[in-house]
């Protein structure tokens, strides 16, 4: 496939992404506005503070969302799935929003505060999707060419490790939930897999140790 020709599949499915986005973001702030709350503001470590309905309502709305797209717009999410470009979408499961959260609670914002991460940061992949490109587009050219054609988007390489790949965000709000959409190239199919599969290693081992931990909590 032409390099221009994959452009425009990409720019194609970019383009129903935004509509569905727009939409599904406009009926889950209508529907469920016990559930709205700026995630700008309110951070990780906000979730953790004992005794306060506050921490449980943020908690509960994010799992809400997930269950959200699993039940009232699963045939729209399904739909993306089958564009011709569209390699892979998934909602992240209950056990995986927990994982990250825990993860972030640790983890320090600039100025070395732990958990001080907004919670649209930390959950920006709820849904997600990937499109795994035969040419290889440079991540200068998709910035600028996301940034003129989508200018509501915002672009993010990541390179660590074995993992390459360009992030863009969907997001009309702080009180909505960020969709991510990944492009990969095929040449780095294989070890982005690798890091992926390394990554759930670890997801394993914590979800074993948080069980056993549950566990010894009703002994």
């Amino acid at each position: 496939m032409e390099a221009i020709e994959e452009l425009e599949l990409i720019d194609k499915s970019i383009e129903k992404i935004c509509n569905l986005y727009t939409v599904v973001c406009k009926k889950w702030k209508k529907k469920h506005p016990e559930d709205i709350f700026n995630q700008s503001s309110t951070e990780v470590k906000d979730i953790f503070v004992r005794n306060d309905d506050k921490s449980l309502n943020i908690l509960l709305s994010v799992i809400d969302y997930a269950d959200y797209l699993n039940t009232e717009v699963n045939l729209d999410l399904l739909k993306l799935s089958q564009e011709e470009i569209i390699s892979h979408t998934r909602v992240k499961q209950l056990n995986s929003i927990l994982y990250k959260l825990f993860t972030y609670e640790t983890k320090k914002n600039v100025n070395g505060t732990p958990g001080s991460i907004p919670i649209n940061k930390c959950f920006n992949d709820i849904f997600g999707m990937r499109i795994i490109t035969e040419n290889k587009f440079d991540f200068n050219f998709i910035y600028q060419h996301i940034s003129e054609k989508f200018p509501s988007l915002k672009c993010i390489k990541s390179d660590k490790l074995n993992y390459k790949a360009t992030h863009i965000y969907f997001k009309v709000d702080n009180f909505n939930y960020q969709w991510e959409l990944q492009l990969w190239y095929k040449k780095d199919e294989e070890s982005n897999y690798e890091s992926h599969k390394k990554h759930k290693q670890k997801y394993t081992i914590w979800e074993k140790q948080f069980k056993e931990l549950l566990k010894g909590g009703k002994k």
